[in-house]
């Protein structure tokens, strides 16, 4: 090898050995490993994050990432959802199939409830004023409550984990991702065919 191209590697490795390495953003250590689901409160500025079936606990952080508070007590916390208008955060509690519904202003838990039927609530989403709740795993299905509980209704069951996701720009719809051991299913749902019984249908 010339002269030349070894003074060029010998450049090359100097300029390697002097950049500064590049470093990520301060980073906000959670206070459970598990993690379960995430919401946002736009009216508070607070984001939510659950810790899983392992855990008991729902972290808040405001909007620069800080820990506000880590509330306990919420055994095997997963699917989480958000009403701004009454202030509530709804928090699945699969461990005792309940549902807790915490004051997204104290972050205190004012109430919980056992939805009939939905053994091992997952997933949560609000649609058509009703809070639509994927319960079970082994054998799940879908079903709601009313916003303050009351007025379990059970709806379709599948052999494997529902998942929900807010439907953009209708409020009265929502998506069921239906993950089954062969292969995932998606529906979307709408309120108004759930007075005949079969709110469910199958996209894809």
């Amino acid at each position: 090898m010339g002269a030349r191209r070894w003074s060029l590697l010998l450049f090359a490795i100097l300029a390697l050995l002097t950049v500064p390495p590049a470093h990520a953003g301060n980073a906000t250590v959670l206070p459970f490993l598990g993690f379960g689901d995430m919401a946002v409160d736009s009216t508070t500025e607070h984001v939510f994050i659950s810790s899983g079936v392992g855990g008991s606990s729902v972290a808040v952080l405001d909007f620069d990432g800080n820990l506000v508070k880590t509330i306990t007590g919420q055994q095997g916390a997963t699917g989480l959802a958000v009403d701004e208008t009454s202030g509530t955060l709804y928090v699945a509690l699969s461990n005792v199939s309940q549902i807790s519904m915490i004051d997204t202003t104290t972050l205190n838990e004012r109430s919980r409830v056992a939805p009939t039927g939905m053994s091992s609530p997952r997933s949560l989403v609000l649609a058509g004023g009703r809070l639509w709740i994927g319960y079970g795993c082994a054998t799940g299905g879908a079903g709601s409550v009313a916003l303050d509980g009351s007025d379990p209704h059970t709806y379709y069951t599948w052999p494997g984990c529902a998942r929900f996701a807010r439907y953009p720009g209708d409020p009265n719809r929502f998506a069921v991702i239906e993950q089954s051991a062969d292969k995932p299913s998606f529906w979307s749902q709408s309120r108004w065919s759930a007075c005949w019984g079969w709110p469910l249908w199958r996209l894809m």
